[in-house]
């Protein structure tokens, strides 16, 4: 759902679907806090993504240990997320990012 409030307005019983979907949304966040290691990978995502060169090397890195776990296209599990890879599928690294497609053209 985007909360675009498109539901609302066309529900013949007018009920607030957007109202609801965010109430639910706050409860589950509220009772699955997110854990030490899933806390550390994200900010070291955030450090990763914050410098070009970084982010360049991160993505080399990443096909070489996505292809180990990646199945039919997917990263279903990730080593120390499996918290947060429960309810996320991730695509498998491409082979080539966007960049270097590009540039060889």
């Amino acid at each position: 759902s985007t909360l675009c409030g498109a539901c609302y307005e066309v529900c013949p019983v007018k009920i607030d679907i957007p109202q609801v979907l965010v109430h639910l949304r706050g409860r589950v966040v509220d009772e699955s806090r997110p854990g030490a290691g899933e806390r550390a990978a994200m900010r070291a995502l955030a450090w990763t993504f914050g410098d070009e060169r970084r982010y360049e090397r991160a993505q080399k890195l990443g096909r070489a240990g996505g292809r180990a776990l990646a199945r039919d296209g997917l990263i279903s599990r990730l080593p120390g997320l499996g918290a947060w890879t429960d309810t996320r599928d991730l695509p498998a690294v491409p082979r080539q990012t966007f960049r270097e497609w590009w540039c060889s053209r």
